[in-house]
């Protein structure tokens, strides 16, 4: 079998293909898959398109009349397709304008329910805003008093190195005020005793003076006895 025999044997096969999905488009309702079928369709139409192209590269003198015939059969096939399209959107349109004067209160109400819904969706997303908003102003707080609680518990620290500071100072000051205190009690003491010093070295002078002056001395001369009276 030559080349183009075999082509033009895909032809018909794409052919047959094409009619088979063509057929089941236009027995499909509205709505009910006809969508993938319309694709289906198509392909198939354009894998016989494609056989038609390579029939035409293949084709000799002779073979023109076929290719011809394959062409033909190729825009029969598209126009058929386009019918089913034609039928399947007039039909859509039909169902729908059905749908819409037969449903027009369902629609109604489910556009009312939709709107509530949009509603109550944006309320909802309103306070979840609200409660992002109060969990951030939360978060902050918490961040802030965590500060505050570290600056106190550093003046915490710092008020203790004082206080036992102070308490160093006090000690010092009390050993301070004891050796004073031992001081002045031993200034008085070198006092008295100075006192009790120079009140002894005055009473030695006064006791010296006073014997200098005031006692008899044992190296005087006596005074002469006296003569006896004359004899009668």
């Amino acid at each position: 079998m030559s080349e183009f025999a075999s082509y033009e044997s895909e032809f018909t096969h794409a052919c047959m293909d094409a009619n088979s999905k063509i057929s089941t488009l236009e027995r499909l309702a509205p709505g009910s898959g006809r969508d993938a079928a319309v694709k289906e369709a198509q392909a198939a139409v354009d894998s016989a398109a494609d056989v038609v192209s390579r029939l035409e590269m293949e084709a000799g003198p002779s073979d023109r009349g076929r290719v011809r015939e394959c062409k033909s059969s190729l825009s029969e096939l598209r126009s058929k397709l386009s019918v089913a399209r034609s039928n399947n959107r007039a039909a859509e349109l039909a169902r729908e304008q059905l749908l819409a004067s037969a449903d027009a209160p369902a629609r109604m109400e489910a556009e009312a329910q939709h709107a509530r819904l949009l509603e109550t969706t944006s309320r909802m997303q309103r306070g979840t805003d609200k409660l992002r908003a109060a969990c951030q102003v939360a978060v902050e707080t918490e961040a802030v008093g965590v500060s505050i609680l570290g600056d106190l518990d550093q003046q915490r620290m710092t008020l203790e190195q004082t206080r036992e500071r102070l308490r160093t100072a006090n000690r010092g000051l009390e050993r301070s005020k004891k050796l004073l205190q031992s001081m002045t009690k031993r200034a008085a003491a070198n006092k008295m005793l100075m006192i009790g010093i120079i009140a002894f070295l005055c009473l030695m002078i006064v006791a010296i003076l006073y014997l200098k002056f005031f006692m008899p001395s044992g190296s005087d001369p006596s005074p002469p006895p006296s003569p006896p009276p004359p004899q009668r």
